[in-house]
């Protein structure tokens, strides 16, 4: 049986602290939950700092999902009880008494569905008044026949496969047998003559109605003729009825029909579903092939994934969908937001410099196997997330499981630490929208919508050469939001200051910090490095204000 699946998320625009944090919580519940599948998941693209330290350590990146939104995939469908275009109405009436189902899909040698037959389509086929004179049996067996007519086979016909048209036995003898050819089946009574006639016509099959039995003569007569033989207890409507099920799947089966794929959203199909009159849809895998069939039934599960936050606590930075998700802890080091649970869950906040930090403690107390590469990116999370323990919200915490990890890995930390930013800190080829938007937090203070993003740089130069580029972006960045002021910060780690850009209410800024912003608005702040103790608090403080 498999295990259930847990879905564990950093924030839509996952920093390496985001991405590192969830492979390590990921790998240690792992180890310590065997009931359970914990999968570490990212919900935007990896940056080019994160993609340099799970290169570093040769380990996966988290899977990428952009949505928690239940989906088809979610569903625990069976396998699917399924039909070829060949086979009879009436095997297919049997299949669904056998497993109890209502709708058998029709496919083909690729398991592709092609049709489906419904208890709807069934009944249609036997109410459906046919014609006696075009009456048809298709490729069909004799046991079959004999099974769907309940009769015994008296004689075998000398083919297994029968077809051809059926005839009743209501005119003359003459005029009847006359009109019928060696392929052909004929129904008829008790009647000795005709029996006879049909034998030495050597027509296919005859079907002797109301439980009659052919005498001696004519049963010998049949064998050397190679005519079957059949006896029913069904008279001759009731045959010519049955027969009609005799009919392969390909001429009553619906081409009409609600396809899904896995990766469908659940609430997409539900709605198909309850509109249709099939009231089912067939799941199809990426490739097109039948995986299940979706009944009412299926969606009345509790079909919702199960999710767990790290390195942000608030909605407008988490993934997409997760109001239809089960919250089950969040785990993180940032302010706490507006994150709302309909039910208690597990919380855990601590005041450090990274959600690494937090995580790497836990790895290093309840995982028995240390794997030195989840300690080597944990190690990544804290070094890119405190700056190399230069920013303000470092503590003696981060740097005391930065120094264990370290070991771990087996790697250098000053080294390590300074080819990490150098990577990071580079924007040297990178276009100014993915620089500006890569680090980017949205926050609900009162009534406003703020966005902060902040860029690392080692020096100023990069950014000069290319301002016009970087402002035009800031600018789509904050036109393409609902937030109504966007800050940026280019913080500046030898020299300890962040400038900071802004677009939108100019005034929040400078009566935050008592500066004036220039004629681009824009301004250098002394001794601000981090965005949620530096910048953010102040900011905060000034727009509770003015609720």
């Amino acid at each position: 049986m498999s295990r259930e699946k847990i879905y564990v998320f950093g924030h839509r625009q996952p920093d390496t602290d985001s991405i590192a944090s969830v492979i390590g919580y990921a790998y240690m519940k792992n180890q310590n939950d065997s009931q359970r599948e914990y999968i570490a998941c990212r919900c935007g693209p990896l940056n080019s700092e994160s993609t340099f330290l799970l290169s570093y350590f040769d380990v996966e990146p988290p899977v990428f999902m952009k949505t928690v939104d239940p989906i088809v995939g979610d569903l625990v469908l069976r396998t699917p009880i399924v039909a070829s275009e060949e086979t009879s109405t009436y095997e297919i009436a049997k299949i669904m008494e056998e497993h109890n189902i209502k709708v058998v899909p029709i496919v083909d040698d690729n398991s592709r569905p092609s049709g489906i037959i419904s208890e709807r389509h069934l009944a249609r086929a036997y109410v459906k008044r046919l014609s006696v004179d075009s009456l048809k049996l298709h490729p069909i067996n004799v046991n079959t026949i004999a099974q769907l007519l309940k009769g015994n086979v008296l004689v075998s016909p000398s083919t297994n496969i029968l077809k051809g048209e059926v005839h009743i036995a209501i005119d003359s003898t003459s005029t009847f047998v006359e009109k019928l050819k060696s392929t052909d089946l004929a129904i008829v009574g008790n009647n000795p003559e005709m029996q006879l006639k049909l034998v030495e016509k050597r027509v296919t099959l005859m079907i002797l109605t109301n439980s009659h039995v052919p005498s001696k003569e004519i049963l010998i007569q049949a064998k050397r003729n190679h005519v079957g033989i059949i006896s029913t207890a069904y008279g001759p409507y009731g045959v010519g009825k049955l027969i009609n099920l005799s009919m392969p799947a390909k001429m009553i089966m619906s081409k009409s029909f609600i396809t899904a794929k896995l990766s469908e959203k659940l609430n997409e199909i539900k709605t198909k579903i309850y509109e249709s009159k099939e009231r089912f849809a067939l799941a199809l895998d990426e490739t097109g092939k039948l995986v299940g069939v979706i009944t009412r039934t299926n969606l009345l599960y509790d079909t919702r994934k199960k999710v767990i936050l790290l390195d942000h606590n608030e909605r407008p930075q988490a993934v997409d969908g997760l109001e239809q998700a089960e919250l089950l802890e969040v785990i993180d080091h940032h302010r706490l937001g507006g994150l709302t649970t309909l039910k208690p869950v597990r919380f855990h906040n601590e005041p450090v410099g990274s959600t690494s930090t937090i995580v790497g403690e836990w790895f290093l107390k309840n995982c028995k196997k240390k794997n030195p590469q989840i300690a080597g990116v944990l190690l990544g999370g804290i070094v890119s997330d405190t700056l190399a323990f230069r920013l303000s919200t470092t503590t003696k915490k981060d740097r005391e499981a930065a120094r264990q990890l370290s070991k771990i890995a087996d790697i250098n930390l000053e080294e390590f630490s300074k080819d990490l930013l150098r990577k990071g800190l580079d924007l040297s080829g990178k276009a100014p929208y993915e620089v500006v938007s890569k680090d980017v937090k949205e926050y609900v203070i009162g009534d406003y919508n703020v966005l902060i993003a902040q860029v690392m740089v080692m020096d100023m130069e990069q950014v000069r050469s290319r301002q016009e580029e970087f402002r035009k972006a800031l600018k789509h960045l904050y036109n393409n939001s609902k937030a109504d002021v966007a800050f940026l910060l280019f913080t500046n780690v030898p020299k300890n200051q962040s400038e900071v850009w802004v677009e939108g209410n100019r005034e929040i800024i400078e009566e935050a910090f008592k500066v004036h912003l220039d004629e681009n608005n824009s301004v250098v702040l002394n001794g601000v490095m981090s965005r949620k103790k530096d910048f953010l608090p102040k900011i905060g403080e000034v727009l509770r204000k003015k609720r």
